[in-house]
């Protein structure tokens, strides 16, 4: 069950993404519990803290989109924000509260099932794990707080966006066959990192969302960058 929720202060534009939204989950057999709000004060009240993808507008009467993103934020860090709008150059605001996408209100049924599609995409890479043997326990880790996992010799160690490191017996190459589908990259010899994490490839390192800057094979340097753009592109 994907819970969504959809603000705009517009009544008929609500029913239209409702619309969308439902079609579009129906279309790809994915079970969704709708709420709709029609004030932004109502949504910011209701709870923020249970939604998987949000669908809002930028901007409204009573509260703008982006003061509404940042109440969702304090509760939610991890739902998807949509923003809509008629207008192209509210996009850039998105950034600070971490917004997935920016759809334009007159296009928006060209574009909404290809950012959808998207989105869910992005919620079921969120919801993968593995399970991993630490001192005779399973333990089993989000992939998406894994940045990356480092060969310490006869040790795997992850290295979680809690900065937390968790130290398991295995090899690099198996975890690389494993891994790779889910967007998981082999910067050099010792290192797989997730490429959702990655900021990017530059001047011979990978710079990690956690702050951290890890060292690129120099021979490969060049498929790096491309493997990486493709995925974040894709």
């Amino acid at each position: 069950m994907i819970r969504v929720a959809i603000c705009d202060d517009e009544p008929a534009f609500v029913n239209k993404v409702e619309e969308l939204t439902r079609r579009f989950f129906d279309g790809q057999g994915v079970e969704a519990e709708i709420s709709r709000f029609t004030s932004p004060l109502a949504f910011v009240s209701s709870e923020l803290a249970g939604y998987s993808l949000v669908l809002l507008d930028v901007s409204m009467q009573e509260m703008d989109g982006i003061q509404a993103a940042k109440a969702l934020r304090e509760q939610n860090q991890d739902a998807i924000l949509i923003f809509l709008s008629a207008y192209v150059n509210y996009a850039i605001m998105g950034y600070a509260v971490r917004a997935f996408s920016y759809l334009l209100k007159e296009e928006l049924t060209g574009t909404f099932a290809t950012t959808m599609g998207e989105a869910l995409r992005e919620l079921r890479h969120r919801k993968s794990s593995v399970t991993v043997t630490i001192q005779n326990q399973p333990v089993t880790l989000e992939l998406a707080r894994l940045v990356y996992l480092e060969s310490r010799r006869h040790l795997l160690c992850a290295h979680l966006t809690t900065g937390a490191e968790v130290e398991f017996y295995g090899k690099l190459q198996d975890w690389e066959a494993t891994l790779a589908r889910e967007g998981f990259l082999r910067i050099q010899k010792s290192m797989l990192v997730n490429m959702d994490l990655c900021r990017k490839i530059s001047n011979y390192q990978a710079y990690m969302v956690n702050g951290e800057r890890l060292p690129c094979s120099r021979q490969n340097y060049t498929q790096l960058v491309e493997q990486l753009l493709g995925w974040k592109g894709r």
